[in-house]
């Protein structure tokens, strides 16, 4: 039987019991052998002036227990929940000398030491086992503000070291020695301490410092958070950690394997809350073989140490990761123990925190909406038979991950900011909308809205006053009284990055976009094609907003637009979708859409963590494949497989059953519009004799700056400008059902020289060419 001695602030017993408890943790430390323990309640204990508390050797002391339960036993103990302070007093806290591994320190915060050398601690020839324990608010005048170890080697796991400092070395900790001095620190994170030198670690002699699962950042040497790991003659090595500015930012001897210098993101370090978000880099990034010791089950905050089945960096363990799965009846805290309810998991979720939602039909009930939060980044995509499906398995394509709205929207983002998200989701079937934001600018990526409905405006998203980033999304079949896809009213900036609109409903006006009331709407890399507005805008109506398209495709056909709008290199035609009418808004290797997008406009934003999240937040496309597959991107929310070659030479030639890249006569595309579609200002496309025709229903649209000429032989590989006739060699573009050129929104700088414009139709105005704010050269 462990002999066991109780300590409690106050206490005025002989220790053996909590009833009879001390409140002399030196005294019972003096009575106590090797084998023993103390127990020791929450509360503040100090030691005389200028004497530390002397550890003995084989005495494991124990904090955390409730200072108002005289049965507390092991399992009740909580050092975050009952912290217990052992307080300086004008020399370091503790003292350890010549004890072994059989020594324990657990669960104490230790504070206001101040000494020559450890304030906190000072270890000589010893080798004690510390967890769960805070060092903070220590100071030494010379080396090793929280500890001073010489000729020791202790173990310290699960501990944080915060706030220390020393005149000269070491700001947490300085280790020195010629014997045994390899001191280990297992999962503890190292924050705000200071020194001229080492203000975390400083190594030297012999000693030997390993860092494991462990995190150093923004400890300081003055102003500056360079050298927080010193090493002189003695070295440091460093495994599966976070340090600040990576392995180049330390002195001396550091030897390295798998450092990482992304930000841990701890929640609150203004408030000393050193626990880290579920997107910092610390979050699923350990190696759960470093931390050796078994008996440690939790955290420095009391949580589960291992979370999700990958050991975090650091002291503390994010809990803020919560799993979906249809059917699931448990608390959510892993895929084995995983929820069925979505809406709860989000409500429970922190700022910080993200709920993976895997596989399934999701059917919201009556009145229920998915109320996003600040901060919480919300992933569907998730394999549903997978218990330890990780972000990198997730597939929203091979995974469709589909919320079912009832009689309400099925989302709504009210003051939020980009920090929440919501990706790899098909929302459908929302009778007030998919998705409504206000005051809200939420990152919105990999989505589907298909099949919403509503009788207000925005059937598949309604942003009122809000700035939401839309990328890699599909709108389709969505229907409202404005704006069948999108509707954005009021202030903000709606931002629409390689988002495909196809087949929705304004029954007043905006098929796919309305904007009104003085905001912006900005699309880039989009496709806008076959919406409906009922004249008034079938694909975007601007009432008194701001509306841009930059390198998008519009089909910019009579009531097309209502409003003003801006657009810089953008073209109208036939996207060629799959299947539009089954919500399939693929596009095949000849599209117009295929490698015209403008790359620099796609937002692959590198993320800090790549166990939580993509190593690039949108490096595929909505259903999962490489999002660039060629030099350019391509437009709307799928990436075609084709890769090209891609040609960017001066010409592109086109010959009639052309079916080459476009690169020579020899190589000569077929597709009149496709090589307009990929030439860029001060290039020219060569059309050789022959009868081209758009796709059935659609037009010709010329480009800014771009010259198309027509006239050359048709049998003739080495056909040169001088051998150009068009009178023998004439190039009909004739129309297919509608106007032959339909132009919008370029000057004189495009040219359309040598050819025959035959065939034309439209009801209105133009029938063989219509230019809209558009002055081309025709020769």
């Amino acid at each position: 039987v462990i002999v066991i001695r109780y300590v409690k602030q106050g206490g005025t017993g002989n220790g053996l019991s909590w009833a009879t408890a001390s409140g002399n943790l030196q005294a019972m430390l003096d009575q106590s052998a090797a084998g023993q323990q103390i127990w020791v309640a929450a509360g503040s204990y100090q030691q005389e002036f200028n004497i530390p508390y002397t550890m003995k050797e084989g005495v494991a002391l124990y904090g955390g227990f409730p200072n108002n339960n005289n049965s507390a036993v092991m399992a009740q103990r909580s050092p975050s929940a009952n912290p217990t302070l052992l307080v300086g007093n004008g020399d370091s806290v503790l003292s350890a000398t010549n004890l072994s591994s059989a020594s324990v320190l657990n669960g104490f915060v230790i504070t206001g030491g101040n000494s020559v050398q450890g304030g906190g601690m000072y270890n000589n020839n010893s080798s004690p086992v510390i967890a769960n324990c805070i060092f903070r608010n220590n100071n030494s005048g010379y080396a090793g503000g929280a500890m001073y170890n010489t000729n020791s080697a202790p173990t310290i796991t699960n501990s944080l070291f915060h706030d220390n400092s020393a005149n000269n070395f070491g700001g947490a900790v300085f280790s020195t020695g010629t014997g045994a001095a390899n001191i280990k620190f297992v999962n503890v994170t190292f924050t705000e301490n200071n020194a001229p030198n080492g203000s975390a670690i400083y190594a030297s002699g012999n000693a030997v410092a390993e860092l494991y699962n462990s995190i150093v950042w923004n400890n300081t040497s003055g102003q500056s958070t360079t050298n927080q790991l010193v090493a002189n003659s003695g070295s440091i090595i460093g495994k599966n950690s976070i340090v600040q500015g990576g392995g180049a930012n330390t002195q001396g001897t550091f030897l390295q394997e798998n450092i990482f210098s992304g930000d841990p993101e701890f929640v609150d370090p203004a408030s000393n809350n050193f626990t880290i978000k579920a997107s910092g880099a610390a979050t699923n990034s350990g190696n759960n073989t470093l931390f050796s010791n078994a008996a440690i089950a939790k955290d420095l905050a009391g949580n589960d140490r291992v979370y999700a089945g990958q050991i975090d960096i650091g002291a503390y363990e994010t809990s803020s990761l919560r799993f979906v799965k249809q059917g699931g009846t448990g608390t959510g805290t892993s895929w084995a123990d995983a929820s069925g309810n979505f809406s709860q998991m989000v409500s429970q979720s922190v700022n910080g925190g993200a709920v993976w939602v895997a596989e399934g039909t999701y059917q919201l009930a009556s009145n229920e909406t998915i109320i996003m939060k600040e901060g919480v980044a919300i992933y569907g995509g998730f394999p549903n038979n997978n218990a330890t499906a990780t972000i990198q398995q997730r597939s929203p394509g091979q995974h469709p991950t589909i919320i079912v709205g009832s009689n309400v929207r099925a989302f709504t983002g009210y003051q939020i900011s980009s920090a929440s998200r919501l990706d790899g989701f098909v929302i459908q079937g929302g009778a007030q909308g998919g998705m409504f934001n206000e005051q809200a600018s939420p990152i919105v990526s990999n989505c589907i809205f298909r099949n919403n409905v509503t009788t207000n405006n925005g059937g598949g998203m309604r942003n009122l006053n809000s700035s939401p980033t839309v990328t890699n999304c599909v709108f389709s079949n969505n229907r409202a009284s404005r704006g069948g896809a999108v509707s954005d009213e009021g202030t903000g900036t709606s931002k629409y990055i390689n988002v495909s609109f196809s087949k929705n409903t304004g029954t007043a006006s905006g098929g796919a976009v309305y904007a009104a009331q003085g905001g912006t709407s900005k699309l880039y890399n989009s496709i806008l094609y076959d919406n409906l507005g009922y004249g008034y805008g079938n694909e975007i109506h601007n009432d008194n907003s701001t509306v841009t398209a930059d390198n998008s495709l519009i089909n910019l056909v009579q009531y097309a637009i209502l409003g003003n709008f801006t657009n810089q290199n953008t073209i109208s035609g036939n996207p060629l979708f799959t299947n539009a009418a089954a919500n399939n808004l693929t596009v095949p290797a000849y599209s117009p859409a295929v490698n015209t997008g403008n790359t620099a406009l796609y937002p692959v934003t590198a993320t800090s963590n790549t166990a939580l999240y993509p190593v690039t937040a949108t490096s595929m496309d909505v259903a999962g494949n490489t999002r660039t597959v060629g030099a350019q991107i391509d437009l709307g929310a799928y990436e075609s497989s084709f890769a090209g070659p891609v040609y960017n030479g001066p010409i592109r030639y086109v010959k009639h059953g052309g079916t080459g890249n476009g690169s020579s006569w020899a190589l000569a595309a077929g597709n009149v519009q496709h090589m307009i579609n990929l030439s860029a200002s001060g290039q020219e496309v060569w059309v050789a004799k022959g009868t081209y025709q758009p796709e059935a229903g659609q037009s010709f649209s010329m480009k800014d700056g771009v010259k198309i000429y027509g006239g050359f032989p048709e049998n003739d590989n080495a056909a040169v400008m001088v051998t150009r006739n068009y009178k023998t060699n004439p190039v009909i573009l004739a129309g297919n059902g509608s106007r032959v050129f339909n132009n919008n929104g370029f000057g004189a700088t495009a040219v359309l020289d040598g050819f025959i414009i035959s065939g034309g139709a439209n009801v209105d105005r133009g029938a063989g060419m219509y230019n809209l704010s558009a002055s081309p050269t025709i020769a």
